[in-house]
């Protein structure tokens, strides 16, 4: 089970995602995506954003809404993490920066905090399994 959390999505960086993801998919990788409910972000078109949202849906990326995504990071294959301030499938900004971490005990920790969030919020999405 692989985790990115991007607070906010931009269509560019979507598609692209997708199509990196596509080979780790067919090899079995599970993808959840973690990003603010549409209805809560100060801008942008919310129907386009819901687009963006189907479009991963529907390739099998399993999306969840939060109502404030303030975490940047990705956990990939159960031992990397990738933390920061760059919104990884968001607009670019100047002071984007991140932090690579391969550790499965730092993996294990953020899994961790990641399901103490679902237990403790209302999260908009089918169950998640980690």
């Amino acid at each position: 089970m692989s985790f990115i959390s991007s607070p906010t999505i931009t269509a560019d960086k979507i598609e692209r995602f997708i199509q990196i993801l596509k080979p780790r998919q067919e090899a079995g990788v599970k993808v959840s995506v973690i990003l603010t409910k549409p209805e809560n972000r100060c801008y942008g078109n919310t129907d386009f954003y819901l687009i963006l949202i189907e479009k991963m849906k529907e390739t099998g990326i399993q999306v969840i809404m939060v109502d404030e995504d303030t975490e940047c990071f990705a956990i990939i294959d159960q031992e990397l993490v990738w933390h920061g301030g760059m919104n990884l499938l968001g607009k670019v900004d100047a002071w984007d920066n991140l932090i690579r971490i391969k550790s499965e005990s730092i993996v294990q920790e953020l899994m961790g905090m990641i399901l103490k969030e679902f237990c403790d919020n209302d999260v908009t999405s089918s169950p998640v399994t980690l």
